[in-house]
């Protein structure tokens, strides 16, 4: 599977960018695919955490991004403030990629 080698690469930002493209194309099949791919990378995370190989910041994200993804999931209701959340861990990274390079 060329999706499970990705995940162990792949950031929090990364996951929420490809939702976010994802759920504004309007394609349920790639939001379900992006959806799943994301319940993957949080099940890989949370079992590194166990194994204490993960970052504080990145699980907190995780969180975060856990959050979003199960209110996307039920497909009922207002998705505001999970589409909210997905857009601040990717500005949140954009800002921290450009403190790095200044």
């Amino acid at each position: 599977m060329a999706r499970s080698t990705h995940v162990q690469r792949d950031g929090v930002a990364q996951v929420a960018g490809r939702i976010l493209i994802a759920w504004r194309d309007g394609k349920s099949a790639n939001l379900n695919q992006e959806l799943e791919y994301a319940r993957c990378l949080a099940a890989q995370t949370e079992l590194s955490s166990m194994l204490g190989m993960s970052s504080t910041l990145e699980m907190e994200r995780l969180e975060v991004l856990a959050g979003a993804i199960e209110s996307l999931g039920h497909m009922r209701g207002k998705h505001a403030g999970a589409l909210r959340l997905l857009e601040h861990l990717v500005a949140t990274a954009m800002s921290e990629v450009n403190s790095e390079i200044n």
